[in-house]
């Protein structure tokens, strides 16, 4: 009853919309996948068919063309296959919705008039997560059980709201609300492994390009490899049940910049040999870096300027189609995602951090890349790509509070291992033992210096030193920090000067450990102790309150739950909104059609007139509001 939650929050202040969302999940998505069969079927109408008859849809098939043959690459469907798939789907909604349980209600959505009402309802309602999962039990069983809290307002007197903040009304994910927690871990959980897999497969193609065709190839490899990452771990993501916009395009950054990580730096350093570290040859990790930053550099505005699909579609398949809703898909632009975006930045900066010792013109690289690809960004945002939904902050703020503390945390480690492991040669000198005469003098031989030019000629003194094989590849003790007292007894390669910096850099990274290891603790397990048993903690509003009313903003949504679908032109409806005062809540608008033409509920004759199997959207706007 919208009414009711509408009584218990008008005591913080005035309720301008309530959204009631319920738990239609199977029947929601047995009515998306209908919609979808009924818009492939008027796309292979002819074009003098202006008007789909919903209510026919055996005329409509036998009006269908027949498949061309780039349709039937794709696997399409012809006309009467189509029908015969949308009557499997009739009888398949008629059953859910004539079931005699009704769904529960999943969430409400709250929309205030003013931001102090919402401020003094968050305040006032958020509890610990403890008392969510304990005492609602107790409450409801005893009614003279004590309450944890003597100001806590119950619903209907008996019980306590999970009231929470949330994300953006076009990032919300309405047909993913009523999973439950245990089938969204267990999809992350399948999703993580397919993850590592690609990763462990992409190290082990790499590596075979390093040791069958040399540094240049892998580097190749590399960039090939960031750029089939992405549409991987978009491809697992679309599987996942994600409440928001903002989770998902988190888990999608995690995967790929996880991915991007293994190729780009790990990887680059666990097959280069020790002693190649730094030295001049084409086998040296200097020569892939190169290569690397080089491909890293023209990757980006190459494939995104480009746009092979995008204009396969709008100059080669665009011309020759026969049907407008089939013409506005093709020139609809090219999706991307914000997380991609993203991660290509920590992926220049991971690289340069982790090299940026032995390799310092590679912040040069870095900054070069970044500008390349801010530009090519804009110009595809502005020129090539289509719109995305809103979403809010989380993503941006999980790669400042997580990512780029972790890279400043690797620069400084591995900086301490690459001051500590020069000169990479794994050679001691011996002063105390001089060369044996069998050795003084010139001697003839065919070997390679560092810049891989023969020699043949060696003159040695009889007053030269020894020298002997230490392991100088601290990272491979493994030793921490890196600094002299960690050195192999009997193998200590560094001098004095050598001693100082490398115990300034290992103290260094000692310190950043600590701090970032206590900023991680805070942010994960003290956040989540508060989140569970202390009251005080769950709510602190971010930002300074504003005074402008909700009804007074000429560009403002509602939470009206839609489902947005790839090819469709306008988000499709799952709910009623026709107690919607204002249409524009909803977000957009179909001036010749109306809204209701985009909404599922309407599509079987009757359905929409059953009670309580789908969401509703309440407006009730207080007299002051414009035109109102």
């Amino acid at each position: 009853d919208a009414e009711q939650w509408r009584q218990f929050f008008s005591q913080f202040g005035h309720v301008t919309c309530c959204t009631v969302a319920i738990d239609n999940e199977d029947l929601v998505k047995a009515l998306m996948e209908r919609r979808l069969l009924m818009f492939q079927m008027q796309q292979l109408l002819p074009p003098g068919v202006i008007a789909f008859d919903k209510s026919d849809l055996g005329l409509m098939a036998e009006k269908t063309l027949p498949l061309v043959w780039w349709q039937k690459m794709m696997f399409m469907s012809n006309g009467e296959k189509l029908r015969s798939q949308i009557a499997k789907l009739d009888e398949k909604i008629m059953e859910l919705s004539s079931s005699e349980k009704k769904p529960d209600v999943s969430q409400i959505f709250i929309t205030f008039e003013t931001e102090e009402a919402q401020r003094a309802a968050l305040r006032r309602l958020t509890v610990r997560r403890w008392d969510t999962l304990v005492m609602n039990n107790n409450i409801i069983n005893n009614s003279s059980a004590r309450l944890p809290d003597e100001n806590l307002l119950l619903y209907d007197g008996k019980h306590i709201l999970k009231v929470t903040e949330p994300p953006e009304p076009s990032a919300v994910r309405w047909q993913d609300l009523d999973d439950s927690i245990q089938r969204r871990l267990a999809v992350l959980f399948v999703t993580s492994i397919l993850t590592l897999l690609l990763i462990v497969c992409g190290m082990l193609f790499i590596t075979y390009c390093r040791f069958e065709y040399g540094p240049g190839m892998a580097a190749l490899a590399i960039s090939v490899l960031n750029s089939v990452a992405p549409t991987f771990c978009s491809f697992l993501t679309e599987y996942e049940l994600h409440r928001s916009e903002d989770s998902k395009q988190t888990s999608r950054y995690v995967k790929i910049t996880a991915s991007m990580f293994a190729f780009t730096a790990l990887v680059v350093s666990a097959v280069t040999p020790f002693t190649d570290t730094v030295s001049n040859s084409r086998d040296s990790i200097l020569y892939s870096l190169y290569a690397i930053f080089f491909f890293e550099l023209l990757r980006g505005p190459i494939t995104q300027c480009a746009d092979i699909s995008g204009n396969l579609k709008r100059h080669l398949l665009g011309p020759r189609v026969k049907n407008r809703l089939l013409l506005f898909r093709l020139f609809r632009g090219t999706d991307y995602e914000l997380s991609e975006r993203y991660t290509n930045m920590t992926n220049v900066l991971f690289l340069t951090f982790y090299y940026g010792t032995i390799f310092p013109v590679g912040y040069f690289f870095c900054a070069a890349t970044l500008v390349v690809h801010y530009w090519t960004d804009k110009y595809c945002l502005l020129r090539i790509w289509s719109p995305q939904p809103n979403i809010g902050t989380h993503l941006s703020v999980f790669f400042c509070k997580t990512f780029l503390t972790a890279t400043l945390l690797v620069l400084t480690i591995m900086s301490s291992y690459y001051v500590a492991s020069f000169p990479f040669d794994n050679a001691c000198e011996n002063t105390s033992d001089k060369v044996s005469s069998d050795y003084v003098g010139t001697n003839f031989t065919a070997i390679k210096d560092g810049d891989g030019k023969e020699i043949t000629n060696i003159s040695i003194d009889e007053n030269e030193n020894t020298f002997f094989f230490c392991n100088m590849d601290m990272s491979g003790y493994p030793a921490f920090p890196a600094w002299a007292a960690n050195q192999p007894a009997g193998g200590e390669w560094m001098d004095k000067d050598q001693e100082d910096i490398s115990w300034l850099f290992g103290w260094t990274s000692v310190v950043a450990l600590v701090i970032v290891g206590i900023i991680f603790l805070n942010r994960v397990v003290v956040q989540f102790i508060k989140y569970m048993f202390f009251r005080s903690a769950c709510y602190t509003p971010s930002s300074k309150r504003s005074d402008e009313h909700f009804s007074d903003v000429k560009v403002i949504f509602a939470y009206v739950p839609q489902v947005r679908v790839l090819g469709l032109p306008l988000p499709t409806l799952v709910c009623n909104v026709n107690h919607i005062i204002d249409k524009g809540l909803i977000g957009w608008n179909d001036p010749k059609n109306g809204v209701n033409a985009h909404n599922v509920i309407y599509d079987i004759p009757g359905l929409a007139e059953k009670e309580g199997i789908f969401s509703e959207v309440f407006h009730w706007p207080p007299p002051h509001a414009p035109g109102k």
